[in-house]
């Protein structure tokens, strides 16, 4: 996928969407043009869609075996609807994910003329599953479509009156979970030992590979080093080589 400009945060967008593989068969086969919704006035009348099809089309059975595809219409049909994502400078991916499941979720529900539906409070007496169920029933009268199915599920939102103690549960629609990096606890790091020649005569480096907590300091690589080499803390000189510039 070729760069238009600073928009990384689109083909990143991209690589992960086209590899999620009930999704791509859904547009590759064409099942998804029976579905657009052009009177959906939450849509964008189909454009989304078939921009999106359109480049997946390109990168899974286009003729450019060796070569690059611009998803220039793509972004034009999503810079239309979603200003925030114009120009060429560098966006969120996750937001632009977010955007692209609910416009082509829009563009392609099936429920044609959407009753109103009201959600109402969870009946905390009984319980949380069958409140659950129904919620989601209540969605599906609204929404209908492959990526609702596929994508979309509900979150559980309790709320607590700070005056009266009240307490309120509700479902809500989302489309993805945010989750944090895992922080691996450890470090290791790389230490090469030479010994003092005058003590213990010619004598070739040792390696040793060290585990220690990411908020470790000196005195506690120094510590470990010591306990692994047998070298007295006292005697031990730390120096930090770059070997790339040697």
């Amino acid at each position: 996928l070729n760069n238009l400009g600073n928009t990384c945060f689109l083909n990143s967008a991209m690589q992960c969407m086209m590899h999620v593989a009930p999704l791509t068969r859904y547009f590759l086969s064409d099942r998804y043009s029976v579905d657009i919704n052009t009177h959906n006035i939450l849509g964008t009348g189909g454009k989304v869609a078939k921009a999106y099809s359109a480049v997946l089309r390109e990168l899974w059975m286009g003729s450019h075996q060796y070569q690059n595809v611009s998803p220039t219409a793509l972004k034009r049909a999503i810079e239309l609807f979603a200003p925030q994502f114009s120009g060429a400078s560098q966006q969120d991916s996750a937001e632009l994910i977010t955007y692209l499941l609910d416009a082509l979720h829009e563009d392609l529900n099936r429920v044609k003329n959407p009753p109103y539906v009201e959600m109402p409070d969870v009946d905390l007496g009984r319980k949380l599953s069958i409140s659950g169920a129904e919620a989601w029933q209540l969605s599906c009268l609204r929404n209908d479509s492959f990526v609702y199915d596929n994508f979309y599920g509900l979150y559980k939102s309790k709320c607590v009156c700070p005056l009266c103690n009240k307490v309120t549960v509700k479902f809500d629609p989302f489309n993805h979970i945010t989750l944090e990096i895992p922080q691996q606890p450890l470090r290791h790091i790389a230490v090469l030992l030479i010994r003092d020649c005058a003590q213990t005569g010619p004598e070739l480096p040792t390696k040793y590979c060290v585990s220690l907590p990411n908020t470790a300091n000196i005195f506690s690589l120094k510590e470990k080093l010591s306990e692994v080499s047998g070298v007295s803390i006292e005697r031990l000189c730390l120096c930090d080589v770059d070997f790339e510039k040697h």
